[in-house]
């Protein structure tokens, strides 16, 4: 019987050692971004669905133009975020966005800087569908 108890409690606790982690925010979100600086125009739309992916350290972003673009996250313990993406091989800006996650809430400031002039966005994602 005690060896039987010993190797359950090994197997619970080597399961719960090699289970992955899973962070706070981490989910789909889905919603709209409106345009709040800018002329509307193929690169700047007025309003668009989005839906932002959130693993870890990643956000994964699907608009009507953009399929699963790739930036990192790095929120803060209070759900607080903000980034500006660099493209690699131009060197510059390409996207700045900063905001809060409240429960399964994002609000959102962005910031294109592939329109000319930019355009800016604010975002409003719900978790879940």
């Amino acid at each position: 019987m005690l060896w039987l108890a010993v190797g359950t409690s090994c197997l619970v606790a080597g399961s719960a050692l090699n289970a992955q982690p899973t962070h706070k925010h981490d989910g789909t979100y889905y919603g709209k971004r409106s345009l709040t600086k800018g002329t509307p125009s193929k690169m700047c739309p007025a309003e668009d669905s989005v839906s932002v992916v959130i693993e870890g350290n990643l956000l994964t972003f699907t608009d009507s133009a953009l399929q699963k673009f790739v930036e990192p996250f790095q929120p803060r313990p209070d759900g607080s975020f903000g980034e500006i993406y660099v493209n690699a091989r131009g060197g510059r800006a390409t996207v700045a966005y900063q905001g809060r996650i409240v429960g399964d809430v994002i609000e959102a400031d962005v910031t294109n800087y592939l329109s000319n002039p930019p355009c800016e966005y604010r975002w409003h994602l719900k978790k879940g569908r």
